[in-house]
């Protein structure tokens, strides 16, 4: 592809017949290439479990999962070369290598990737027909690169990264859910030639992990939707511009950054909070000789029912905000200056999914032959 950057375009409504004969700007050619030795991804898996029963008639399993990345993709921008200086955090900055070129992604694989899922369950089933059923699951899941867009540029400028744009860094993955609890109980009956099913199925998890970034472009790189944040080892350490240490502390502690002082923060240390919903099943069998056929109620998010306020799940947009712009070093005092509005800072970076959070009635019939 080849972009044309120029000023004073006219504008023409007409789109038969666009603006022609552009004052003097500038152009540069982007190219998307493939390692030629490039594989698709391939994962080593193992798996552990172990089941016993055990007094009072329960059934306890343990299982454990091991996942190592064998190949995984990665970009890098080819185009893009160190200057041989440091940003004032210390991470390195970039520069063009050919000015005839803006971007260079190119396809290459990574190594680096691993993922352990450990989960305990306990069940027991009475004669009476009611069921329980307990798990907990712990995930530790951590990749180089994620590969979430569609195209070649997006995934290089929005991969974050906290130094090299070259080398691979093992960091939280977007799909860690790092705690999760699941319990089930039911209940099965009959009235006559009637068979009854009822449930209910209650979900806590930790929130999704989220990355925090700082516009500006503090490496250079001409794109200020990769870096992550630098903490300072103090408010002192800025000017800030637009807020107070108050605001600025408030902010630290919304998002869990208070740990990382002097630090350029990984990627995905923030995390939304948790979730919690609870589903209602019954479903009934109809006596016909010939056909099994079930009538099925389902109330989604119960809890979303009981109290609006409730029930709700939570994300943040493409997981990363950015609420600091680095706007350059003070010629003052030396220090580097964070722009933010307080607003922004003393409220949450996370929205309500609005879809999942809302109680959904659903029915249903089924016929199996």
């Amino acid at each position: 592809t080849t972009t044309l950057s120029a000023k004073d375009v006219p504008f023409n409504p007409d789109p038969y017949s666009p603006p022609k004969n552009f004052p003097a700007g500038s152009s540069a050619i982007s190219v998307d290439a493939v390692d030629p030795d490039f594989k698709f991804p391939q994962v080593w898996r193992a798996t552990l479990g172990y089941d016993a029963e055990l007094p009072w008639g329960l059934r306890g399993s343990l299982e454990g999962m091991y996942t190592e990345t064998i190949e995984d993709v990665y970009y890098t921008n080819e185009n893009k070369v160190e200057t041989g200086d440091l940003s004032f955090d210390g991470r390195p900055t970039y520069k063009n290598f050919s000015s005839a070129f803006r971007d260079v992604p190119y396809l290459t694989n990574t190594s680096l990737g691993k993922q352990t899922n450990l989960t305990v369950q306990l069940n027991k089933r009475f004669d009476f027909g009611l069921y329980f059923n307990g798990s907990y699951t712990y995930t530790d899941a951590q990749a180089a690169f994620e590969g979430t867009s569609s195209r070649a540029i997006s995934n290089w400028q929005f991969h974050t990264t906290r130094g090299s744009i070259t080398e691979p860094e093992l960091s939280r993955s977007f799909w860690e859910i790092q705690d999760r609890f699941n319990f089930v109980v039911s209940q099965t009956f009959r009235t006559g030639p009637v068979a009854h099913n009822i449930g209910l199925f209650y979900s806590v998890q930790s929130g999704t992990p989220y990355s925090v970034l700082m516009a500006g472009d503090p490496n250079k790189d001409g794109y200020s939707t990769n870096d992550l944040l630098y903490v300072p080892n103090s408010f002192n350490d800025i000017v800030a511009v637009g807020f107070t240490a108050a605001d600025w502390e408030n902010f630290l502690s919304i998002n869990g950054l208070g740990e990382y002082q002097g630090q350029i923060i990984k990627k995905n240390t923030s995390f939304t909070p948790w979730n919690r919903t609870l589903d209602f099943h019954y479903d009934f069998e109809i006596p016909i000789s010939f056909v099994q056929a079930r009538i099925e109620f389902d109330i989604m998010n119960v809890i979303n029912l009981i109290d609006s306020d409730k029930g709700t799940i939570y994300y943040v947009s493409n997981q990363t905000t950015t609420p600091i712009t680095y706007s350059g070093i003070d010629a003052a005092t030396g220090k580097p200056k964070y722009t933010a509005s307080a607003s922004t800072l003393n409220r949450t970076p996370w929205s309500i999914n609005d879809l999942r959070s809302r109680w959904q009635l659903r029915l249903g019939a089924r016929l199996s032959f």
